[in-house]
Parts: C-alpha cells; structure tokens; sequence
C-alpha cells in the first residue's frame, strides 16, 4: 500500500547518512507520533528514508518536533514473539517546511548536455528569407 502522509511528532533518532551498495547517498530517521484514542494515549513509529539532499541537512535531534510530509508504505511481519505487526515506512518529500527537490538526478542518470546546435556560427546575413 502506497499514500501521502503528513507526521507531527517527535523525532526518535536523529538524521543518519547512510549509503546504499549502489553508492548512492540518503538518510534515514525515526519519528514517533502519539495520539489519543479511547481516553488513551497511543504512540505510532514511522521509519522514515530521505533521499533529497537539502532535507539530510535538515537538523534533528532525539524528542525534537518534527513536520514530515511524504509517501507512506506498510508490510506486515512476524516478530520473534510470533505476533503480526505492521511496520510503517515513509519516503520525504519535506522535512519541517522544506521542500525536497523536484528531479535530483543520479549517477546512473543525468540529464544530457545541451550540444551547441548544428545551426553555429550561422548570421542573420546567410539566411536567405
């Protein structure tokens, strides 16, 4: 299941850079946000993957109110008690009011550079209308 999500809550852990086998850079957070249901407070955990290099900057520390907005993923999974939980993971678009970039290209792609066109060194003088 994919959708958006926004979080208001409390930063777990701060943001830690990590590297995936592909080399490639991105950051990773835990926030937890608590809510009251049935006069009782309950707390959610969300893993939270930061592949923006403006929101990895974003400073963080254990407790600190934290805004993410991004696309939230679920999957299930026994935990060594045998019991099912569903764990939360989110990909951030922005990080308390900062926005992640629309296109931050990869190593494997990056945009082509634009060739001088065929048409160089031509003047108005040579075109003949």
């Amino acid at each position: 299941m994919s959708a958006t999500i926004e979080i208001k809550g409390k930063a777990w852990t701060p943001v830690e850079i990590k590297y995936a086998k592909t080399g490639r850079r991105m950051g990773a957070l835990k926030v937890s946000s608590s809510f009251k249901e049935n006069n009782q407070w309950k707390s959610m955990y969300f893993n939270v993957t930061i592949f923006d290099d403006a929101l990895m900057e974003v400073q963080t520390g254990k407790g600190q109110d934290i805004y993410v907005k991004g696309t939230l993923r679920t999957s299930e999974y026994t935990d060594k008690n045998g019991n099912l939980r569903t764990s939360f993971k989110v990909t951030a678009q922005n990080i308390n009011g900062v926005e992640a970039a629309p296109f931050a290209p990869t190593e494997r792609f990056q945009p082509r550079q634009p060739q001088e066109p065929i048409y160089s060194g031509i003047t108005e003088e040579d075109v003949p209308f």
